[in-house]
């Protein structure tokens, strides 16, 4: 049951690497809770502006997936994607396949980020008397 085909219809025409890169589309705040006159001080109201930055850094990625019903097509294994822009620099490989694993890069005017995301997927089919786990 877990090699049926599907149409690629299905799949929407970006792999998981490319939209990977749609967390930096919101530079601003990135560059606001690391260079701008708001944070270069120490004190309580410069440290709840940068929690609330990194608040809705991913809350505003979300909202921009609210309407995307399709997947993304998943990576080859060693697959790579870069995004490069006069204000960052982003880069992303595809380490691992099982379970599907991307490591990132991104770099911009007064910050660099290292990490790697990994998502993991649970398949029910429901059918006839009971549901199988895959």
């Amino acid at each position: 049951m877990t090699k049926v085909s599907l149409p690629v219809a299905l799949n929407e025409p970006l792999n998981a690497l490319q939209r990977s890169a749609e967390m930096i589309t919101n530079m601003d705040l990135i560059r606001k809770m690391t260079v701008s006159e708001e944070v270069k001080s120490d004190s309580p109201e410069s440290s709840c502006f940068r929690l609330i930055c990194a608040a809705v850094l991913p809350v505003t990625h979300l909202s921009t997936n609210r309407n995307r019903t399709k997947k993304p097509f998943n990576p080859i294994l060693g697959e790579t994607f870069e995004y490069i822009t006069p204000e960052v620099r982003y880069f992303s490989e595809q380490v691992c396949h099982h379970p599907p694993v991307t490591a990132f890069h991104f770099e911009g005017e007064g910050f660099e980020c290292e990490s790697y995301s990994s998502v993991i997927q649970s398949f029910k089919f429901g059918g006839g008397t009971g549901t199988l786990d895959f």
